[in-house]
């Protein structure tokens, strides 16, 4: 057992006592130096060739008065700042994993995760997730939740009542100052599982007889037909540790897993949601635990298909045709009567549209090897495209999105062309996307990318950075942009 960092401030009188195998060191950079030389022993004594994780599970900290730091720059000037002296123990951990390219889990409650602490681990190579392992009885809190909604119920009220005497309600027992923002801040979590819609209320009570067999007590008030009031309880007795210790092997194992595949951080943080309490860091809006489960299943089917897909001859170098990506339904002999007007055509047409699927056929149409890199739905629209891709023997690395694949419909008159476009899946790709699809091709010939002027999150700067990144001949697809055209200076110098 390594000695650890600690800071009295952030953990409540109970926990101080016994708090003596730790580091004494000056400051927060050499207390991240220490810790960075501690994983790399870790890893040298047992021989570790896979990914790492670090969890932090300590008792959860008073939260902390510091900013939100936006950037890796930020937080890193901060650290060796005066502001590095308020880090909290969980906030240098973190630090030191991802200077370490170990990936960082944020097991407890407290305020851990930022941006700038993601973008840390995303630019070594790994992983920010967070926020409080969600056990048991909370994740059958939550489908409780979903299953009254989906009884048409409006669900008013959630009072849950726990009791439990382990060291975690030790440390959160009031009596202090400090333990009473320990406190504040385990709250903080349990409040904003469901939405702001539903009053949730919890109260937690320190019992030293009851030891880890945690009761736990939960009503459900909800409005149900004509404004008819339902309520229904549930009483849960489990032991709290047997609950959680699972989750600590199901993250790391998962997160080595799509380590291996390089899959996007976003993809990642909302497979991995339905560990948490509070999803942060990059996992998007709060969605219901079922939906939570779906975004697993989808992640680790898709990224067995990318696998299956992407291998190469070691000789042969690639052309990555990246971003827009639709499916083109046709319309041949469409008339053009009107917008009021039923409008009949001859025939329906499927093909692989949007600049990325069209510039990858032309190449493979020339015995070009490419490969699509882009964001598809989990439907129909992305099934069919996938198959007209596949069957020109062009590889697909899709990044999978919970919205629908993008679909355009091209009416075909005798005097021209119509379009009506929904981008779907489009709107999530970004740069990391793009850059993490580049770099899972083993070699690399030129990187195309298409109509980035109608990817929202790849406009601009964020678009000039990703090619800064990218060791290889690139090429923009702006086609259809006019000088009134807003796209950011990025975009510009870019083209």
């Amino acid at each position: 057992v390594m000695p650890g960092v600690y800071d009295a401030r952030f953990v409540g009188e109970s926990q101080r006592a016994t708090a003596t195998h730790i580091k004494n060191l000056p400051d927060a950079r050499s207390k991240v130096n220490a810790l960075r030389e501690d994983i790399r022993a870790f890893k040298a004594h047992n021989s570790v060739d896979g990914h790492c994780t670090v969890i932090y599970s300590g008792s959860v900290e008073a939260p902390s008065l510091l900013p939100s730091y936006e950037t890796s720059e930020e937080l890193l000037e901060a650290l060796s700042s005066e502001q590095g002296d308020d880090f909290a123990p969980s906030l240098l951990y973190a630090i030191a994993a991802c200077l370490e390219g170990c990936s960082f889990v944020n097991a407890a409650s407290q305020d851990t995760v930022c941006p700038g602490l993601c973008e840390l681990a995303e630019k070594n190579g790994a992983y920010c997730l967070g926020t409080d392992f969600k056990a048991g009885q909370t994740k059958f809190k939550t489908q409780v939740v979903e299953y009254l909604e989906n009884l048409a119920f409006n669900v008013k009220v959630v009072a849950s009542s726990n009791h439990l005497g382990n060291n975690d309600m030790r440390n959160l027992a009031l009596g202090s100052a400090t333990q009473e923002k320990t406190r504040k801040a385990k709250l903080r979590v349990k409040s904003q599982i469901f939405s702001s819609d539903i009053d949730h209320h919890v109260s937690v009570q320190y019992t030293p007889f009851i030891g880890d067999e945690k009761r736990d007590y939960v009503e459900y008030t909800s409005e149900a037909f004509l404004s008819q009031l339902h309520t229904m309880a549930t009483y849960t007795r489990c032991s709290d540790s047997v609950l959680c210790a699972p989750l600590y092997i199901d993250v790391c194992c998962l997160l080595d897993y799509f380590s291996r595949k390089k899959v996007s951080p976003s993809t990642v943080a909302a497979a991995t949601a339905y560990l948490f309490k509070v999803p942060e860091g990059r996992a998007g809006p709060l969605v219901g635990f079922s939906e939570q489960l779906r975004a697993l299943e989808r992640a680790l089917d898709g990224h067995d298909d990318v696998q299956a897909v992407i291998p190469q001859k070691n000789d042969e170098k690639r052309v990555v045709c990246c971003g827009l990506a639709c499916l083109d339904m046709e319309l041949s002999g469409a008339q053009d009567l009107g917008r009021e007007a039923i409008n009949a055509f001859g025939e329906a047409s499927s093909r692989a549209g949007g600049a990325a699927p069209q510039t990858a056929s032309c190449l493979a149409d020339h015995g070009v090897p490419t490969i699509v890199v882009a964001a598809l739905g989990d439907d129909q629209q992305g099934d069919e495209l996938r198959a007209l891709l596949t069957e020109r023997g062009i590889s697909v690395d899709e990044t999978l999105s919970d919205g629908r694949t993008g679909l355009a419909v091209v009416p075909v008159f005798a005097n021209g062309r119509g379009c009506y476009f929904a981008a779907g899946a489009n709107d999530a790709f970004d740069a990391r996307t793009l850059l993490d699809g580049v770099a899972r091709v083993e070699s690399v010939a030129a990187v195309l990318i298409g109509y980035p002027h109608l990817l929202p999150s790849l406009r601009g700067q964020a678009l000039g950075d990703a090619i800064e990144q990218i060791d290889s001949i690139v090429g923009v697809d702006l086609n259809g942009v006019q000088p009134t055209h807003y796209l950011g200076d990025g975009v510009v110098d870019a083209a």
